[in-house]
């Protein structure tokens, strides 16, 4: 019977692992919101460069680091966060 009910309401979890999931999933809209950001400034250099606001110099300085940065920082965050929970 127990097997039955559980079944039907959903896998039971945890304390500790609803807590990991809610902390991973704050870290997750964080990056998303990150890359939203990422998102509005390379449009906004698009812009800058398309109406000769800035030189093309400019732009790709400013470009190499969109490209490099938040993602990269993201993925190190979380492949950091990875690394700490599944090690014994």
């Amino acid at each position: 019977m127990d097997e039955i009910a559980a079944r039907e309401n959903g896998p039971t979890f945890s304390l500790e692992n609803r807590l990991q999931r809610a902390q991973l999933l704050a870290r997750m809209r964080c990056v998303r919101a990150r890359l939203r950001v990422l998102t509005f400034e390379v449009d906004e250099l698009g812009i800058f460069l398309k109406n000769d606001w800035i030189s093309v110099e400019e732009a790709r300085a400013w470009f190499v680091l969109f490209d490099t940065l938040p993602v990269y920082a993201a993925s190190l965050m979380l492949n950091d966060e990875y690394q700490r929970e599944t090690k014994p």
